[in-house]
């Protein structure tokens, strides 16, 4: 139940040291453009889509110049605005405050961040597909840091199309992918750590759970700290183009890089208002 505004006003005050009429606040909604960062493909070839869900903590342009060297591969490389629900006024729903990885149980606002997100990710394929006329049905996605856990949940919610997906860093609850997903047939997933200890047992048990969702899972670990951004896109470029079947081009500096419309009917930022 909400408190008076008086007294949340005294709760403020006291917490900060200050009189109580000193004390005033101000809900301000934010919303974020609905656009797609695009880099597309120099191939003159049908070629797929990759999907580049970046953390909270960089916007899709500072993801796309650390991860440049991603156009390397023979595929259109999308970097979708407005994924992270802190930054976003979901209808009102303004206690998800926070990004995915702080995931709290069983928390209503939680699941419907995630539910609204993977409802936005569906209207930039679907306008993505549109805008670039794609061919070749398959994507691919990765997910990095806090986004990591919605990539997974996207790729299994679009498996079959879906050729693999990445997770680098970021907390995956195999608990909740399955309640947003369900089994699905065998999808590659590149899952890449830093070196931070995880117990043996713990990560035993989160991988053989994802595998139950029908991912088939490679480990790879990060050594570098002051160049990870190389060794990850290095990483990312060989298990692309050696497992999971996309083509290393070397035409990376014939592509060009446009800002294109992918707004969708679901609301504020693309994400569906409640």
């Amino acid at each position: 139940m909400d408190c008076p505004q008086g007294d949340r006003a005294v709760v403020q005050a006291l917490r900060l040291g200050l009189e109580p009429e000193r004390i005033e606040q101000m809900v301000t909604p934010v919303t974020i453009e609905p656009e797609t960062l695009i880099i597309r493909s120099a191939s003159a070839d049908p070629v797929p889509l990759l999907l580049c869900l970046h953390p909270s903590r960089l916007c899709e342009f500072q993801c796309a110049q650390k991860l440049r060297d991603l156009e390397q591969l023979a595929a259109h490389i999308a970097f979708p605005r407005g994924l992270h629900a802190r930054e976003v006024d979901l209808g009102g729903a303004r206690t998800v405050g926070y990004a995915w990885y702080q995931y709290t149980g069983d928390n209503p606002a939680f699941r419907q961040s995630l539910s609204a997100a993977a409802a936005y990710l569906d209207a930039v394929l679907a306008r993505l597909r549109e805008q670039l006329a794609l061919q070749d049905e398959r994507f691919y996605v990765i997910g990095i840091e806090d986004a990591a856990m919605l990539a997974i949940i996207f790729a299994l919610r679009h498996a079959p199309h879906c050729a693999a997906v990445a997770a680098i860093d970021g907390q995956l609850h195999p608990e909740v992918i399955d309640e947003f997903t369900g089994a699905a047939e065998s999808l590659p997933l590149l899952r890449m750590r830093h070196r931070i200890p995880t117990p043996r047992g713990e990560q035993a048990a989160e991988s053989e759970a994802l595998r139950a969702l029908g991912l088939s899972i490679d480990e790879q670990i990060v050594h570098t700290y002051e160049k990870r951004w190389e060794e990850e896109a290095g990483m990312l470029i060989s298990w692309l183009s050696q497992s999971a079947g996309l083509t290393v081009t070397g035409d990376g500096d014939a592509s060009t890089a446009v800002a294109v419309d992918a707004s969708s009917p679901h609301g504020l930022g693309g994400f569906e208002s409640s």
